[in-house]
């Protein structure tokens, strides 16, 4: 039931992407750089999960809930729902806040030189998706931008960008699960009033 599905960041494009552009993740694409040939395997299995670039730079899948495990939405379980591709995302995005805003389900950390974010332990990663949650990071606490690493998809870290030692421990943590299983991306980002971009 793709109606169920949630969003999960898979990869961060270094350049920027038009919104909603399909993405391929099928056979014959090289394994993204950093991602576990584990994870890899497991989404060529998925036989072509719906794959979509999101605010420019993130590369979104869909995944069910199994039970025991997660089941990538592909274009065909897509198409027998009724959903548009667009259809799907604003779907899934419905289906993260739910999580998002159960009371006590977010939470912010403060682990200095940086602050995280925790939530169900699978989505963290995604919560770069929800634009309310970093406006909130730039009036409270980053003003000058928030600098955002998301090197697995249950890590979701931040610094202002200010901080040249919170900047130092992100990039540290990129490296740390460069290949890992769970792997996202050690490419740093930079969400401002602008939107999101990356960091260099």
């Amino acid at each position: 039931m793709p109606e169920k599905a949630f969003p999960a960041v898979r990869a961060v494009l270094g350049t920027a992407v038009a919104e909603g552009a399909a993405l391929s993740m099928t056979p014959g694409i090289p394994r993204p750089e950093g991602m576990s040939e584990a994870d890899f395997q497991t989404m060529l299995k998925a036989s072509g999960p719906v794959a979509r670039a999101t605010l420019g730079h993130f590369v979104v899948v869909y995944r069910m809930d199994n039970g025991d495990n997660w089941l990538y939405v592909d274009e065909q379980a897509r198409e027998k729902s009724g959903l548009t591709r667009d259809g799907l995302h604003r779907k899934a995005l419905q289906n993260l806040m739910a999580i998002v805003k159960r009371p006590g389900q977010l939470r912010q950390i403060d682990h200095p030189p940086y602050m995280g974010f925790l939530l169900d332990g699978e989505h963290e990663s995604s919560l770069v998706l929800v634009d309310e949650i970093w406006k909130a990071v730039l009036r409270n606490d980053c003003p000058n931008g928030a600098v955002v690493a998301i090197p697995a998809r249950d890590l979701c870290m931040f610094c202002d960008a200010d901080s040249p030692e919170g900047i130092i421990a992100l990039r540290e943590m990129g490296a740390k699960f460069r290949g890992q299983p769970g792997f996202v991306s050690d490419q740093l980002l930079l969400y401002t009033t602008q939107g999101w971009s990356a960091f260099r």
